[in-house]
């Protein structure tokens, strides 16, 4: 199931130029439905430029890329915003509006894009608050939420308007090591229940053993594996068993006792 015709998200031969320099080389990659694809690297490969580029906040030098079949590089803005509904993005902040209530900011989708009537919308926004474990705090201020919390209600509010494919960008970042573990659960479980597309920008070994399908590893701007996470695990590519053995805090510990 990785042909692009199959894939929610595909990228083909991208390059992309940042004040001057080349960011991405030629990076070619599909993102199969249903599947959690991890993108993963050095800190400076290329992870983020990709996200943003797939989801058009940032220009490709060449290639193109389709989303749901649509070589989005060519759309125009009114065009864009009729397909972003269908695409969901969570970024490291969360982003919340910190002059909202939680329910409020869970709503914004659905007043921009839809029109829901306030009782409905009400009822949806319970419900995403549910899906995500955060039940009953509709009224809370984003400043009276801990930062495991404040992740879960921007998840919320990127499930409002139930997307098919969601973007995180570091998901689990600025957490302790418990509340990263629960929010991987939650997002295997979310991406398993509702039946979404994942794709996930991060650097953190633990969670992508928690929570990766499949791996999408970069190296200065170049993608050098594509396959399932087990495949990425047993490669014998100098890049990837840096990254992992770099990563692994156990194998730092065995190194170090050595």
């Amino acid at each position: 199931m990785s042909s692009s015709q199959q894939a929610v998200l595909s990228v083909h031969e991208l390059d992309c130029h940042y004040k001057g320099k080349q960011v991405l080389h030629s990076v070619s990659a599909s993102f199969p439905p249903g599947q959690i694809t991890v993108i993963a690297g050095r800190s400076g490969c290329g992870k983020t430029t990709l996200l943003r580029n797939a989801l058009r906040l940032n220009e490709p030098s060449a290639g193109r890329i389709e989303v749901f079949g649509q070589d989005v590089t060519h759309l125009n803005q009114d065009e864009l915003m009729d397909l972003r509904p269908r695409m969901g993005v969570l970024f490291q902040s969360g982003a919340l509006i910190q002059s909202y209530t939680v329910a409020e900011n869970v709503a914004v989708p659905l007043e921009q894009h839809t029109r829901m009537p306030l009782k409905l919308i009400e009822r949806v926004v319970s419900r995403k608050l549910e899906l995500v474990e955060l039940a009953g705090s509709e009224h809370l201020m984003p400043s009276e939420l801990s930062g495991g919390m404040r992740k879960r209600a921007a998840l919320a509010r990127t499930l409002a308007l139930d997307p098919e494919i969601v973007f995180f960008d570091e998901p689990s970042a600025g957490l302790d090591p418990v509340t990263a573990a629960a929010l991987d659960e939650l997002i295997v479980s979310l991406s398993r229940k509702l039946n979404i597309t994942v794709v996930i920008v991060t650097h953190e070994l633990t969670s992508i053993k928690r929570i990766g399908d499949r791996m999408l590893f970069l190296d200065s701007g170049k993608a050098i594996f594509e396959g399932p996470l087990r495949d990425a695990l047993k490669s014998e590519l100098p890049p990837l068993q840096e990254f992992f053995r770099l990563s692994d805090p156990d194998q730092h510990v065995e190194e170090s006792g050595s």
